[in-house]
This record gives C-alpha cells, sequence and structure tokens, in this order.
C-alpha cells in the first residue's frame, strides 16, 4: 500500500497538479554530467528537481527509474530548486511507474 502524496495546486501557468514526491533521479544538462537529485514534485507536464542554477530556457534530461530519460526545458532556477516542462507529456505508464517508485499511491485519473 503506498502513501498517499499531497497534490499540489494547479497554478495558471500549469496544466495539471503536481504529485510530491522525495524519489531519487537522475538529471543531466545537454553537454554535462549527469547529477543524481531529488524529485520534488512530478505531473505528466513537468516536474520540478532539487538541483540549482539550471539555466531557464535549457534542455535537460530527467532519468526516472525504469525508464529511459525524458527530455524538458527548465523553465526557472534558484538557488534550491529547478522546475521543468516536458517537450511532450509522459507517457501514463511512465508517470505512474515513477510514482509508485516513489511510493505514491497511484490510483489516477488522466
Amino acid at each position: 500500500m503506498g502513501l498517499e502524496a499531497p497534490i499540489i495546486e494547479v497554478s495558471e501557468k500549469r496544466r495539471a497538479r503536481r504529485r510530491t514526491t522525495g524519489a531519487r533521479v537522475g538529471v543531466r544538462a545537454l553537454g554535462k554530467q549527469r547529477v543524481e537529485t531529488r524529485l520534488l514534485d512530478i505531473s505528466r507536464y513537468g516536474f520540478r528537481v532539487a538541483a540549482e542554477r539550471l539555466a531557464p530556457g535549457s534542455s535537460v534530461w530527467l532519468k526516472l527509474a525504469d525508464s529511459e530519460p525524458q527530455l524538458a526545458r527548465v523553465v526557472w532556477s534558484d538557488q534550491y530548486a529547478s522546475g521543468c516542462v516536458f517537450l511532450e507529456p509522459l507517457d501514463q505508464m511512465i508517470y505512474r511507474t515513477a510514482l509508485r517508485t516513489a511510493g505514491i499511491a497511484t490510483t489516477i485519473i488522466a
């Protein structure tokens, strides 16, 4: 039985609610080495990671457990975290697997 994660409210700029998670993931900016970090929240359309000073507008790869790296664009970044949008929405199965891996219940209506 998974833990129910808090759902982050949808802002005017987001297409879907994000689920809070603390999963370990890999993030790699193009031309850079992969960095292991914490996935703070995720939806099928975007995510926030504990990776500081990623350049807004730049492309990054997010490596979730049991899936191929997913390409995203950095929307904002500060000294604590970076928010990104996937170039293509995550496949529903990849999204559910990422939540399950993080120990989050996956009763999700898309």
